[in-house]
């Protein structure tokens, strides 16, 4: 056996072995390949076995059917393979979804999930991607009232069908021969970056889709000398649409300055890179015009890239809640190889191979190589620089596209040293490949285990202080969502021991108030607004808090400093709303009229600002809101309230109109049925007052009801209709006095 296999073998049995003992090691040593010991013991038998069985089956399905297989593939890739392509990437979605992740632990899941106001915190490291989320998200919530997390659901789906469909299509771009394109596809299709498609929540799904075509097309440019337009155009769209592909830059220079090398002899080489450099620019050109008309400032876009804690120190010169390790430490080199092994376990294989054979693949030179070794190194410089505040193992997959140049380059290294692999080496890759990817699908897709990993690693002290409490602080919102306060609580206590942020105090103060601990919650939102004093809904919660107690001046006196710092609707609602409580109903009517006023669509804002000139008799003034608000809605509160307030300006005909309009609009509102009646009772109309009673009766069989009726009909002299419906509000209510009492005199009367 030549040694190359030797080593190939040896490299892919180690990591075997490696899978199989990371679970029983110690603490999160090996978070990149242990997650499998979070599944049930029952569970990782039968995936072992299942693998080693499936292993074997397509080792033989390949040997057996070989020249079947290339046959098939010859046929399909002329003729039908764009329909070959489209069913094996729907076959893909429909796997996706079955699978999906179920809990959004990994990454800033959680975070999208609650950011449907504000996804705009997300604009400034992946601007495109958050546009097209955005954008996909007004047309799937109209067409099917999808939620944010359900777009992002979609889009994930949606963006591994389109990469799958890429890779197959383009298939002829993974390798020379067709086995190396077959065993490259198996092995990029089983990677651990591929859950960013089982409906992941994140920012990566779509950039991933970009960076493969951009690998693909680039081998392709190189492979027909062609400019590389296509791949400057990708590369752009890479960068706008996460910023940590300019990691690329140096694999599109190379592309560039090997096209110049090759056409400066014969033309004019400027035109040509003009034009790839207006490609690369233009899609980051265009984001940019977006976000200055959505008003987005791009002064903060330059501050959030460029800085300083971005890249790892040297030396940890001082504490820091964002640094757990430096540059050259011992625990971030085992960081960094859990993230590849996490990724791209058989990159191993390819740094081996060049270590060893470095002097063979540059005795020839193969420009698609060279293309992925550049983009390989340009990401590992990446993610050797970079600050994981997160802590790697959460953070994991903003390097999860890396996985793509370094497969691509690792499975080109193997076939420039051999030209086949051998069915050993096929069946070992098969293995390790389907032990790994399985776990990893299967603990993401549960609930349960996926849970149990994240309490695991959450205590990792390779994580930052910002990265625990972060991870907690996930935690408190999972419990807070299911309904179980008080371990949520725990976690938001847990939270705050590692950074005493305002927004983690802010949690900490609202569970304590959901838990009844009112003394802590108020100690807690008020540390939240000591760091904090900008905190709006520290602000609005602390005074809701006050609101409930009764203390309305204190909440006002709170509210009052809100509203100095900045101007704000709900600030202005709460602090209505207390003014109402305390019987200042002009005051709180100028506060309701400022929320209307920032918000016109803000509907309650409009019926709270007509109660209180309603409750102040200021008829007029509430005349003219009732009349400006009928500009934005048509509904019958509103036309409810519309009709009162004539009513006491005495404008009985338009009052009855608005009466019965709002009983048109809402045919189950109580109130109009009665206060029509009462008015009609009032102007001595009773039988047309019976007559709405009746129509009341249909929707409202209430004592009260057929009281009132009874009282109108006696207005009309029609006394044994009164009588029977007077029964009837008894038979309802034994203990309605009045209409005991009136009854017995009718019936007295009636003998007499």
């Amino acid at each position: 056996m030549e040694r190359k296999n030797i080593i190939i073998i040896l490299c892919l049995a180690f990591l075997i072995i490696l899978k199989l003992v990371s679970g029983f090691l110690p603490g999160n040593i090996l978070w990149g390949f242990d997650f499998h010991r979070f599944l049930p013991q029952y569970l990782q038998i039968i995936i072992l076995s299942a693998v080693i069985v499936i292993a074997f089956v397509i080792i033989m399905i390949a040997g057996v059917f070989k020249e079947s297989i290339e046959r098939v593939v010859n046929f399909l890739a002329p003729k039908t393979r764009f329909w070959f392509a489209l069913a094996f990437s729907l076959f893909a979605g429909a796997i996706f979804l079955l699978f999906r992740v179920k809990t959004y632990f990994l990454g800033d899941g959680y975070m999208i999930a609650r950011s449907i106001v504000e996804s705009r915190i997300f604009l400034f490291n992946e601007p495109l991607d958050v546009l097209i989320h955005l954008g996909f998200f007004k047309l799937l919530s109209s067409l099917f009232s999808f939620d944010i997390p359900q777009t992002y659901i979609a889009v994930s789906v949606f963006s591994g069908m389109v990469f799958i469909f890429i890779l197959v299509y383009f298939i002829r771009q993974l390798g020379e021969s067709l086995q190396e394109q077959l065993v490259t596809l198996m092995v990029i299709c089983t990677s651990a970056s591929i859950l960013l498609f089982f409906g992941y929540i994140e920012s990566y799904s779509i950039v991933s889709v970009f960076l493969i075509g951009f690998l693909l097309s680039s081998i392709k440019s190189v492979r027909e000398n062609a400019p590389p337009y296509v791949p400057s155009l990708l590369f752009g769209l890479c960068v706008i649409t996460h910023t940590s592909t300019i990691s690329l830059f140096p694999a599109i220079l190379f592309l560039w300055i090997r096209h110049i090398a090759i056409i400066s002899k014969e033309r004019s080489w400027v035109p040509f890179l003009l034009k790839g450099l207006g490609l690369s620019i233009m899609p980051t050109v265009l984001v940019l015009v977006v976000m200055i008309i959505k008003g987005d400032s791009l002064s903060l876009f330059g501050e959030h890239l460029l800085r300083g804690d971005n890249l790892l120190p040297i030396i940890i010169a001082e504490e820091s809640i964002h640094v757990s390790y430096s540059l050259f430490s011992l625990t971030h080199l085992l960081e960094l190889s859990n993230e590849i092994l996490l990724i791209s376990p058989i990159f191993l294989i390819g740094f081996i191979l060049f270590i060893v054979y470095n002097k063979k693949i540059f005795a020839e030179v193969d420009h698609k190589w060279l293309f992925l070794a550049i983009a390989s190194l340009g990401y590992l410089i990446f993610a050797f620089l970079f600050n994981m505040k997160k802590g790697c193992s959460r953070d994991w997959d903003l390097l999860a596209p890396m996985a793509f140049p370094l497969i691509l380059f690792t499975m080109r290294t193997v076939y420039r040293i051999k030209t086949r692999i051998n069915r050993i080496e096929l069946y070992l890759i098969t293995v390790l490949l389907l032990m790994h990817f399985i776990p990893w699908v299967a603990l993401n897709a549960k609930e349960e285990w996926s849970l149990k990993r994240s309490k695991t690693i959450v205590n990792d002290p390779k994580w930052s202080a910002r990265a625990r409490a972060d991870g907690l602080d996930e935690l408190r919102y999972y419990y807070e969502t299911v309904g179980e306060i008080d371990s949520a609580y725990v976690y938001a206590r847990r939270a705050v021991s590692n950074v005493p942020s305002s927004r983690y105090l802010y949690n900490w103060g609202v569970l304590a108030d959901k838990l009844g601990y009112k003394d802590e919650a108020r100690q807690k939102l008020g540390e939240a607004l000591e760091k904090n004093p900008d905190y709006v809904d520290a602000y609005l919660y602390y005074s809701g808090i006050l609101y409930l107690e009764g203390k309305y001046q204190e909440a006002l006196d709170l509210l009052a400093k809100a509203d100095v710092r900045f101007q704000n609707p709900q600030i202005h609602l709460s602090m209505g709303l207390n003014w109402d409580k305390l019987g200042h109903y002009i005051e709180a009517a100028y506060h309701f009229m400022r929320v209307t006023e920032m918000k016109p669509d803000y509907y309650q804002a409009h019926i709270k600002l007509i109660v209180m000139l309603y409750k102040a008799g200021r008829y007029e003034r509430a005349l003219h809101f009732c009349e400006e608000a009928q500009k934005h809605f048509k509904t019958a509160q509103l036309y409810y309230n519309t009709a009162l307030v004539l009513e006491n300006l005495e404008r009985l005909q338009e009052a009855g109109m608005y009466y019965q309009e709002a009983i048109k609009l809402d045919p189950n509102f109580y109130d109009p049925y009665v206060n029509l009646a009462d008015m009609l009772i009032r102007n001595s109309q009773f039988k047309d007052a019976v007559d709405i009673y009746r129509l009341a009766l249909e929707r409202f069989n209430k004592a009260e009801l057929h009281y009132l009726t009874a009282m109108a009909l006696l207005s009309l002299e029609e006394n044994e209709e009164a009588i029977i419906e007077l029964q009837k509000t008894l038979e309802m209510n034994p203990d309605f006095k009045l209409a005991e009492v009136l009854l017995q005199e009718l019936e007295k009367k009636q003998h007499e």
